[in-house]
């Protein structure tokens, strides 16, 4: 049993529920618990691991862990490095801006005009409050603080407005007094978020690139055994060449429009009416004038009459095959929507007609626009390239969910209870 890590795992959440239940049932022996629930609100926290059984459980998520695993060695050398960088600047800005974050802030809230309160002593004089900046170059470990906030692109200004208005230490701020110190966080962003996070997450797509070598297929090492056979089925099915086996009817009307639905020439022309349909959806705006409505309207019927033709057409020439070919099933659900939201049209003022009811119908004129999907090779590339990936993508996305969720439960025992400030 204990030779398997997964097993590893279970083990320890399972004492670890043991532990809690324990801890549980001596808090509630002891009333008044007192000191005590600091860390029992620490050990409670601990069930937020129990989720962590699914990994072990769902082997899509273990395959993806597994394949993260791997990549730890590369990802521990370039966070060496990205931590080097950092604390090069960490340093550089606790030597620039130590103690120079703080500021006067007046009853309102605001900091306080310079030219009024010229420092600290003055401030204190006056009844105001002498406050540091919540991030700030204090130290070495509030520095990294500071410098992660700017990495992440979240709230920075701030911090740097606060640097360039930064003097000395004791001295009242002022608007734009230090212009050079836009280089240090313009250099930091260079080097220490552009090219050290490229750098993290190169070295981790180049440690997947050399796992999937191993594994025989550009994302088989994210996937099961049975999604390893879906994802080796679509790409035989995507190496074949399509096989036209839709027989020509024997009927010479049946067979002229047969020639003249399969042409490539009407491809190209249906192909510009669908563009055209485009650019009149485009001309909606709110507040349209009842002219401008009605004459939507009227090319709105006109489309909707040149693609049932067109349905008809290919119904008529292609039989039963029609609906052999998903692509024509598609053409042929956005031709029934359509005439369906334009005979509702008509209702729209009848009570029995849900107003809600209509604006669904209507959104689903948008699917004209993706028949432009059937003429074009490579948009059709990318979406086989995506329904090849759905595999490998839904088992990182539910170790991602089983991530939030963890977290989510982590922060609901710590901070629930809290009174709120906002």
């Amino acid at each position: 049993y204990f030779t398997d890590a997964w097993c590893w795992l279970d083990f320890c959440i399972v004492m670890l529920s043991i532990m809690m239940l324990m801890a549980d049932m001596m808090a509630s022996a002891d009333g008044h618990g007192g000191g005590k629930m600091g860390a029992m609100r620490s050990i409670r926290t601990l069930r937020a691991l129990r989720p962590l059984r699914a990994v072990s459980r769902w082997e899509g998520m273990r395959v993806v862990v597994n394949a993260l695993f791997k990549a730890i060695p590369s990802i521990c050398n370039v966070l060496l490095v990205c931590l080097v960088f950092w604390l090069i600047f960490g340093i550089m800005g606790v030597q620039l801006f130590n103690g120079k974050f703080h500021a006067c802030v007046c009853e309102n809230g605001t900091r306080c005009e310079p030219d009024v309160i010229p420092n600290r002593t003055v401030c204190e004089l006056q009844g105001y409050n002498w406050t540091n900046a919540q991030i700030n170059f204090d130290n070495v470990i509030a520095a990294y603080l500071a410098l992660f906030q700017v990495a992440t692109y979240k709230g920075w200004v701030d911090i740097m407005n606060n640097a360039i208005d930064a003097r000395e230490i004791g001295i009242q701020p002022k608007r734009e007094e230090n212009i050079y110190s836009y280089l240090f966080f313009v250099l930091f962003i260079i080097f220490g978020s552009f090219f050290t996070l490229n750098l993290f997450i190169g070295v981790i797509i180049d440690n997947f690139n050399s796992q999937k070598k191993k594994a025989g297929g550009s994302l088989e090492m994210f996937m099961t055994d049975d999604q390893k056979k879906y994802y080796n089925a679509m790409k035989r099915m995507k190496s074949k060449s399509p096989q036209k086996s839709i027989p020509r009817p024997k009927y010479k009307l049946a067979a002229l429009v047969f020639d003249i639905t399969t042409d490539q020439k009407f491809d190209i022309v249906i192909m510009i009416i669908i563009i055209l349909n485009m650019l009149t959806m485009m001309f909606e705006y709110e507040d349209m004038s009842k002219q401008m409505k009605d004459i939507l309207g009227i090319f709105n019927l006109v489309f909707i009459t040149i693609f049932t033709a067109e349905c008809v057409l290919k119904l008529f020439g292609l039989r039963w095959y029609y609906f052999k070919v998903p692509w024509n099933v598609f053409d042929f659900i956005v031709v029934v929507l359509s005439i369906m939201a334009s005979s509702l049209d008509e209702f729209e003022d009848s009570f029995f007609i849900s107003p809600t009811l209509l604006r669904v119908i209507r959104v689903f004129r948008v699917g004209r626009v993706l028949r432009l999907v059937k003429s074009a090779k490579g948009i059709r590339t990318l979406l086989f390239s995506l329904a090849v990936s759905l595999p490998a993508l839904f088992n990182i996305g539910l170790l991602l969910g089983l991530v939030m969720f963890i977290y989510a439960i982590m922060g609901m025992n710590f901070f629930q209870g809290y009174p709120q400030t906002f």
